[in-house]
């Protein structure tokens, strides 16, 4: 009798899948939940069986093994040599290749075992039905996915495989929920559906009831065999109980989960995720009224109410000329910046968004974009409107104005308008300036003449005046506006 059997690596998966699958049915037999860890671990506080006597309420596989009545006759043969020892399913279980023959030398006890519990006479029957099955052992392709995390702000990977030779497609997840590994239970499976080129894969945990989504793109099968690298994105839910979406790049590996990649590779997708963080989490909850949607980031969302309209924004450069802006903000915080001191024209309407700091200090946060494409043109920092204030000042720095310009700072004061300036903007989904109206918004540079127009026609600009010509005043800044 041989106390080794050689056996390639591919079947050796398919022996501890097959054993998974009969544990399951015997766990159903029993009206038990399946647990990934009481397969080759224990179950918590699992007897030692000196006797190899089968338990009352079997729940581990070890433990079921024991109550098999093929596995039982065997046993007794020779109670001295044969002991399901609490280690021995878990080091089988465990076994590398051999660094030599690249296979995997198996115990004959334990490969024994198996063959019993799965139904087969002895091992020699079992290995000669794994080795002639028709079956592709080819098809299963291994992946290791790289993904932003929100929680912990690094690039974090789990495990993911994909078992095309069956219809529909199993897949098996493992490392997201990383927290409880060492609890043996974070191992997700489930089934992929097609819809023509997209891949839906929908997996849960038996164990805990969680459940793990994915949605790859990809073309034929030919694909999923050949390409090295594919992108995806996957939503789960987490183990404090946040549904959290992130995007993914997909790493193919060897069936050790090995990723053959330079560190310098590695990097690479690393800072692809990095700079693009495609990640949120979302804490699900029912609420019995709309007053808990006002709390945003542990701030008030009414309480930047004040900035609803449209704010004429001042700055100045280093000749000390006066330019023009304005901020559009809507009532529902969709906002548009609208200047005139970039050569690009397509920056002369932007997009904003808002944000409210959370810090020490509280201020309105906004950056501004293209109105098509990406990027960030500007920021800009503003203090807290007052209901009884319509002037306020802040802070903005540009990444320049024309190409190899330097990044520019400068201090602003703003000042709020009264309604009437809400018609100088079309509505709703035009957001442009109405023609009519562009010479007087002046936006840019402004002229002497400019200034005594404006104050002449609202007293309220003086006080916008002086105050930015009081700043530059003790900044030093030469100005012959004065």
């Amino acid at each position: 009798m041989k106390n080794k059997h050689i056996v390639e690596p591919i079947l050796f998966e398919q022996i501890k899948e097959d054993l998974r699958n009969a544990y399951t049915k015997d766990c159903k037999k029993r009206d038990l939940t399946p647990r990934e860890h009481y397969i080759w671990g224990n179950a918590p506080e699992e007897p030692s069986y000196p006797n190899n006597e089968c338990p009352e309420n079997p729940r581990s596989l070890r433990e079921m093994m024991l109550c098999h009545e093929s596995i039982q006759a065997f046993l007794k043969k020779d109670p001295d040599k044969h002991l399901i020892g609490k280690k021995r399913l878990y080091d089988f279980q465990n076994l590398n290749p051999h660094p030599k023959t690249q296979k995997i030398h198996c115990p004959h006890f334990e490969l024994n075992l198996c063959a019993l519990y799965l139904g087969y006479e002895d091992v020699d029957a079992f290995l000669a039905t794994l080795e002639n099955a028709p079956s592709d052992k080819t098809s299963i392709i291994y992946w290791v996915a790289y993904y932003y995390s929100y929680k912990s702000h690094r690039v974090k990977k789990f495990k993911f495989q994909i078992d095309y030779s069956k219809t529909p497609y199993e897949v098996i997840e493992k490392g997201w929920h990383d927290e409880i590994e060492e609890k043996g239970v974070n191992i997700y499976r489930g089934f992929c559906t097609r819809k023509d080129d997209y891949l839906f894969f929908n997996l849960t945990n038996g164990s805990n009831g969680r459940a793990f989504t994915l949605t790859v793109i990809l073309g034929t099968e030919k694909h999923i065999k050949d390409c090295m690298f594919m992108t995806g994105s996957f939503t789960a839910i987490s183990t404090h109980d946040w549904v959290s979406t992130s995007e993914a790049v997909f790493v193919k590996t060897d069936m050790k989960y090995e990723v053959k990649l330079s560190k310098q590779s590695k990097l690479i997708v690393k800072r692809y995720l990095m700079l693009k963080q495609n990640s949120f989490r979302v804490n699900n909850k029912y609420y019995e009224n709309l007053q808990r949607f006002k709390d945003v980031r542990r701030q008030q969302s009414d309480y930047f109410e004040n900035f609803v309209g449209v704010h004429r924004v001042w700055g100045f450069d280093t000749e000390g000329s006066i330019y023009q802006s304005f901020f559009h903000i809507r009532a529902d915080y969709r906002a548009y910046y609208y200047t005139d001191i970039y050569k690009d024209e397509n920056l002369k309407k932007q997009v904003c968004l808002l944000k409210f700091s959370e810090t020490h200090i509280q201020r309105l946060c906004i950056s501004t974009h293209p109105f098509i494409g990406t990027g960030i043109v500007s920021l800009c920092m503003i203090n807290i409107l007052d209901t009884k204030d319509v002037i306020t000042e802040g802070g903005f720095v540009t990444v320049g104005i024309q190409e190899k310009s330097k990044p520019i700072t400068s201090y602003i004061v703003l000042k709020k308008e009264d309604n009437t300036f809400k018609e100088y903007f079309d509505r709703e989904n035009e957001e442009n300036i109405k023609p009519e109206y562009l010479e007087q918004l002046k936006l840019g540079k402004l002229q002497k003449e400019d200034l005594k127009t404006m104050i002449a026609k609202d007293n309220s600009v003086q006080l916008l005046f002086d105050k930015l010509t009081a700043y530059m005043k003790k900044s030093n800044i030469k100005t012959n506006i004065l």
